[in-house]
């Protein structure tokens, strides 16, 4: 299963995006906690890389535009190439 979870900033004003891949029966942590398939999320895993280089994407910057919301989409959806790029590199060397 290809994760994508989006991690807001407790304070507002931005999120990052972090991916992960797990088996689609769900996980079960080192700890011992049963996390089934429609409750995990990328946090729920070990390795889960930051897209965008790990940068926040930012909508309260004091230089925003009005557009914002639309800029902010966009450099998302740029980012959604990598994301396949990892979840296929994952799936190929399996999971760990």
């Amino acid at each position: 299963m290809d994760l994508l979870t989006f991690q807001f900033d407790r304070y507002g004003g931005g999120f990052v995006i972090e991916v992960a891949v797990c088996p689609s029966d769900g996980i079960t942590t080192h700890w011992g906690k049963i996390v089934p398939q429609n409750k995990v999320t990328a946090h729920d895993l070990n390795n889960r890389p930051r897209l965008n280089g790990g940068e926040w994407f930012r909508y309260d910057a004091p230089d925003s535009n009005e557009n914002i919301f639309e800029v902010i989409a966009n450099e998302v959806l740029d980012c959604i190439p990598e994301a396949e790029k990892y979840w296929d590199k994952i799936k190929i060397k399996g999971f760990k």
